[in-house]
């Protein structure tokens, strides 16, 4: 058991399934050996198997956290946010300190348009840790929906200082400064997300709409078009 979570650790998933499916042999009623087989399925996106592990577990130790919060996973992965949230909410019961799990289960409430609940998450989880990058940026993601620019640009700010290469957050940080109208600044993320990834097809939708917005009606309609060849489901709208 310790050998495969420890291949599990190193990224080393066939290994650790191998050698966890072992442990299980030997050890039928061994939860964590069900949880850490799980994640290494999770990893080959093995869900429905991943799902009968997790179960597994979360039947033999109705207490083992890590077991509830990993199926939660698994869950949202298939789109099944209430599930998740309610296991998460149960390995929130158990782990009352684990910024990982109000980071998921924020991530689940905001994918349902809870964008006031998963804000309270994701503050609890940078509490927790404050220096997840990914997590400053998911809340200010979650406040431009609730319509919080100000402070969605000072939690896009820091995610950019704690990561500067991170493309997403510059696009986020220019839709929230389009919607203030400092469409100059916009601009400015906008192009920095383009040069991070130049096949960022939301970059290149949002550019087209800051120039929109200063009616630049040709660079506009460029970049939108650049955006509809990279992800054609824009055509749609963001």
């Amino acid at each position: 058991y310790s050998r495969g979570v420890a291949y599990e650790k190193m990224g080393r998933h066939e290994k650790a399934f191998q050698d966890l499916d072992m442990a299980i042999d030997l050890d039928p009623n061994h939860a964590p050996a069900y949880t850490a087989r799980g994640i290494a399925r999770t990893a080959f996106r093995d869900y429905q198997w991943a799902l009968l592990d997790f179960n597994r577990a979360c039947e033999l130790d109705p207490n083992f956290g890590q077991a509830f919060y990993n199926r939660g996973l698994v869950k949202a992965a298939l789109g099944e946010h209430e599930e998740a949230i309610a296991d998460f909410d149960r390995a929130l019961e158990l782990l009352p300190e684990d910024a990982d799990c109000y980071r998921a289960r924020a991530d689940s409430r905001a994918a349902l348009g809870r964008f006031a609940q998963a804000v309270e998450d994701y503050t609890r989880a940078l509490e927790l840790n404050p220096l997840d990058a990914e997590t400053h940026y998911s809340r200010g993601v979650a406040y431009i929906e609730l319509k919080k620019y100000h402070e969605a640009i000072t939690d896009l700010d820091r995610a950019i200082e704690l990561a500067p290469s991170y493309p997403m957050a510059y696009v986020s940080r220019g839709i929230a400064k389009e919607k203030l109208g400092h469409y100059e600044e916009a601009l400015t993320d906008l192009d920095e997300a383009i040069e991070l990834d130049p096949d960022l097809a939301q970059a290149y939708y949002n550019r087209g709409v800051v120039y929109g917005s200063m009616g630049e009606y040709e660079r506009a309609t460029q970049n939108l078009n650049r955006a509809i060849e990279l992800d054609p489901s824009l055509a749609n709208g963001r």
